[in-house]
């Protein structure tokens, strides 16, 4: 039996690919790909001339089958995007469920992705993101994944094509209310950029390029009390030390240390 690669490719610049990707492309008996002209791109760039087939989200559940029955008969079959990780806002669960349905070996190829690559230039500190990637084309659903999106204490992670940006930031404004915003476009390429925004501000009037937009949690009201006088409430309502420090720490978003070292000066006086 043979085996299925997930191969990530550049989101940009082509020299991002890395050695085993070059390997694995170079050794695969058949290369699926969402636009054998794109992918013959790199692939040129390398030096690589395998058969490529096309596999996109219009033929992907009519490719999968035969696919997979060359697999079992031998065959090492690598599946790359357009760029970046397949699978992740692009062509891959598909053939991969059949796959592993089918008892065949499934081997990650890692590499670029733009959701983790922005990330890593937002400058944001955070320990945690909800990856959502592109939002529906149909308003209606656009609007519930977005509402079902708006509680997130994390950071919120969209992908956008370059007609979209204006409508898409329009639509989490009108759910999402005002919020951060950091906007990544061309991600990799010479004209890389990251804008620090609002929804209610920002407007992209050159768009071009996909890009990475970055949603920033609601951010908590002010409680209008001081943490001294919120530990001194919880205090002489009868909560323990901890509770009262815990508590006090949530609702004035303040580090618990910082509460903690306040809540000594306030027993130190009793």
């Amino acid at each position: 039996m043979g085996k299925l690669y997930i191969v990530a490719t550049p989101i940009g610049n082509l020299e991002d690919m890395t050695y085993r990707a070059v390997r694995v492309l170079d050794e695969a008996d058949l290369i699926l790909c969402e636009d054998t002209r794109h992918t013959k791109i790199l692939l040129d760039r390398y030096g690589i001339k395998n058969k490529l087939l096309s596999y996109h989200k219009f033929n992907e559940q009519e490719v999968t089958s035969s696919v997979i029955e060359e697999i079992k008969n031998g065959k090492t079959v690598a599946l790359v995007s357009d760029a970046g990780t397949p699978a992740v806002s692009d062509p891959g669960s598909v053939i991969v469920g059949k796959a592993r349905e089918e008892g065949v070996e499934v081997y990650a190829v890692p590499g670029c992705c733009a959701a983790a690559a922005a990330v890593s230039v937002a400058g944001l500190d955070f320990k945690g993101f909800v990856f959502s990637g592109f939002l529906d084309s149909k308003p209606a659903k656009r609007k519930e994944e977005l509402k079902s999106l708006s509680s997130s204490v994390f950071p919120i992670v969209f992908y956008c094509a370059p007609h979209d940006i204006n409508k898409d930031i329009k639509d989490m404004f009108s759910v999402f209310g005002d919020r951060k915003i950091t906007v990544i476009k061309e991600l990799t390429k010479i004209h890389e950029k990251a804008v620090y925004s609002s929804l209610s501000s920002f407007k992209e009037d050159n768009p071009k390029g996909e890009f990475v937009i970055i949603v920033m949690p609601k951010e908590k009201e002010e409680t209008g009390i001081s943490v001294k006088e919120q530990l001194s409430l919880l205090l002489k309502a009868g909560l323990s030390t901890k509770d009262a420090v815990n508590e006090t720490a949530l609702l004035c978003d303040k580090p618990k240390k910082e509460v903690y070292d306040e809540c000594l000066k306030l027993l130190n006086k009793k």
